[in-house]
């Protein structure tokens, strides 16, 4: 029994290491625009089918547009500039905006 208790705190702490240790909801959105590629004929991503897409511009500290060709890329990219801000801008800040007053989280 103790030795259960002991491996289940170990594989606990594990998982939440895993959690807060570089991969949080920010990291992706320090990533650059990914285009894709167009998907193979009969292999479209109904969830994400291409058109323009918002990425979230540590450079500019804005959402921005950006092409997206239907497959591949990576998780900086949403519909719309609202839900862009919403999960990466910084939180708690007393001016939820962008730009220099309230950038991005680092």
């Amino acid at each position: 029994m103790k030795s259960f208790v002991i491996i289940s705190f170990i594989v606990s702490s594990l998982f939440v290491i895993g959690i807060y240790s570089g991969s949080n909801d920010f990291n992706f959105c320090h990533l650059p625009p990914d285009s894709g590629y167009e998907c193979p004929s009969g292999s479209e991503n109904p969830s994400s089918p291409s058109g323009i897409y918002y990425f979230a511009n540590f450079t500019s500290g804005f959402c921005e547009e950006f092409p997206y060709k239907g497959c591949g890329g990576n998780q900086n990219r949403f519909d719309n500039a609202t839900i862009c801000e919403s999960v990466c801008a910084k939180q708690g800040d007393a001016n939820p905006g962008f730009g220099p007053g309230a950038p991005f989280p680092i």
